[in-house]
């Protein structure tokens, strides 16, 4: 595997700070705009939940590099939404596939029953990771969230572990 899924390191919070700010990221994931304070601040965030038992969120190392995070968006009961970020330089390198697919493959061992994910309808690309990963396409939630100013349709993909 070319990939370490591991809590993230206070010496990442930088690289996890430019990561939020990214434009090309916040046009997939719900980020607000944040200032490089505000930035660091929730990196910050991410790296206490990282070591959290309450949260799933890791990091996504590459040669030792962060290179991006997966996170829990909602924990109910067995069931587990995730969402995740690839740096952008180095998207369609197959490395978002590979990491949540390792993710499925753990939090399936610990006891979740099913894994969520959703990606906005216009990102095909992480709806095709979800796929690969062994992910079910579900369906679109039409206009079902609001984002900067106007609805978005969701697409919804889940694996059940009677399925995996």
């Amino acid at each position: 595997h070319r990939l370490v899924i591991k809590p993230i390191r206070a010496s990442d919070a930088a690289a996890l700070a430019e990561m939020l700010q990214d434009s090309i990221i916040k046009k997939t994931y719900m980020i607000p705009d944040l200032n490089s304070n505000e930035a660091m601040r929730l990196a910050d965030r991410f790296i206490v939940l990282s070591t959290d038992r309450n949260h799933y969120v890791r990091g996504i190392y590459h040669n030792d590099a962060l290179i991006g995070w997966l996170n829990d968006t909602e924990i109910s009961g067995n069931v587990i939404e995730l969402g995740w970020v690839i740096r952008s330089d180095l998207h369609n390198n197959g490395f978002a596939t590979e990491s949540v697919t390792a993710v499925i493959n753990e939090l399936l061992f610990c006891g979740y029953t099913e894994i969520v994910a959703g990606a906005f309808i216009k990102n095909p690309a992480s709806i095709r990771v979800m796929e690969k990963a062994g992910m079910t396409f579900e369906g679109i939630l039409r206009d079902s969230m609001y984002v900067k100013g106007r609805y978005v349709s969701v697409g919804i993909c889940s694996i059940l572990r009677t399925e995996y």
